[in-house]
């Protein structure tokens, strides 16, 4: 893992321009993967392997912990809840539990795709060891949220600097982990069809002839659909 101020230059040149989001963001992710201890994902094959981030927010942080990660929507290893929180969700899919919580097993990374397709056709994977047989294994996991009192504590460490954002800049890099984060040992449920490299049949929509990856087809009075044509647009036809 690099120091802080590397990472902020290269979240600086990826975002375009640094600030106090992008300070959090950084500090967020390098949270996470020290308590999962992977130590490198971008360089190491394995740690890239363990890890799968969910983000909660489209903002300048989001591009930070991508920067720090290694983890992009299109290597399908960055996932995006649109829930308007300054939070992130590191998985890793070396450690699966069982649905309570329990009984954690690690699995090898490149191991724990091939686990979820076996579950997903109805198969046990032996390096499971027993757990239970289901599509959506469960994957132990960290949430790391954003403070809100971490906003009037840096008016108090530096008042001196009317610019809110340098402020926040400042004092983000200088606070205790304690003072600026709330952490959380979650359980992420994770079926085949979310795991990078997941390679799936190819669905045409009976109504459209559009191509459905991921199994995101919806059925419909017996025909297999893509969401848009199901009724559940985002846009609306000119």
């Amino acid at each position: 893992m690099l120091f802080l101020d590397d990472y902020l230059r290269e979240a600086e040149k990826a975002h375009g321009h640094l600030c106090a989001g992008q300070v959090l963001g950084v500090r967020l992710a390098m949270l996470g993967l020290a308590k999962l201890g992977i130590e490198d994902p971008r360089g190491n094959k394995e740690d890239r392997k363990r890890l799968v981030t969910f983000v909660e927010i489209d903002r300048c942080a989001t591009d930070a912990i991508a920067v720090v990660t290694g983890c992009r929507l299109g290597k399908r290893a960055l996932k995006f809840r649109d829930w308007g929180k300054m939070a992130a969700t590191f998985v890793d899919l070396a450690s699966h539990v069982g649905e309570d919580g329990k009984g954690t097993t690690l699995v090898v990374p490149s191991q724990a795709l091939t686990n979820a397709a076996l579950a997903a056709d109805g198969q046990q994977s032996p390096s499971l060891n027993g757990a239970a047989n289901s599509a959506d294994h469960w994957y132990r996991a960290i949430r790391i949220a954003a403070k809100e009192s971490s906003k009037a504590l840096a008016r108090t460490m530096h008042p001196e600097i009317e610019s809110k954002n340098q402020q926040q800049m400042l004092a983000y890099r200088e606070m205790a982990e304690d003072d600026l984060f709330t952490a959380q040992w979650v359980k992420v449920k994770l079926p085949a069809e979310e795991f990078p490299g997941y390679k799936g049949e190819r669905i045409v929509c009976a109504e459209c002839g559009e191509g459905i990856n991921f199994r995101r087809e919806l059925v419909r009075d017996g025909r297999v659909l893509c969401k848009a044509c199901s009724g559940e647009r985002y846009y609306s036809l000119l």
